[in-house]
């Protein structure tokens, strides 16, 4: 990668961290008035903690596989190190969507714990170094030399 290129790569990788964000608030804000995920989860049985837990990992999920797209692209970029472009396309987002309990704490803390903000956190910060990831593996061309063939008969 020359010189050239990276500011326009880690311009690329800004816009497409932004937009991911954003259709995912979309998408969220879409299925969280028509899912009924959490009616039959309810109907299961599942309550309290264990019901958290599973929404937890069904989001999470969904998440990563909506970010496929966005980490293609990321992935597309060629990145010597694909961690700096990971970093630029997440962080400025997390940052803005963080940035009251960052500047503020004491504000957003007097009603609601801390800890009640991991999962967002976690949501903000993995999904798309999870999605890059699977589109690194998935997208990587085999090193093996394949061993002498069996003759077909």
């Amino acid at each position: 990668m020359s010189f050239q290129s990276l500011p326009i790569s880690i311009v690329i990788a800004i816009v497409i961290g932004t937009a991911q964000m954003f259709l995912l608030t979309v998408y969220w804000a879409y299925i969280g008035v028509y899912s009924p995920v959490f009616l039959w989860l309810n109907d299961l049985g599942l309550q309290g903690l264990s019901l958290r837990v599973v929404i937890f990992l069904i989001d999470f999920f969904t998440n990563v596989l909506l970010s496929l797209p966005a980490a293609y692209v990321i992935n597309k970029l060629r990145p010597k190190s694909i961690w700096l472009y990971l970093a630029v396309a997440v962080l400025p987002v997390f940052v803005f969507t963080n940035w009251l309990l960052i500047t503020e704490p004491a504000r957003l803390t007097q009603f609601v714990p801390w800890y009640t903000y991991v999962p967002g956190w976690i949501f903000g910060l993995a999904v798309l170094p999870v999605a890059v990831l699977i589109v690194h593996r998935l997208t990587k061309h085999s090193t093996r030399t394949p061993t002498k063939l069996a003759p077909v008969s």
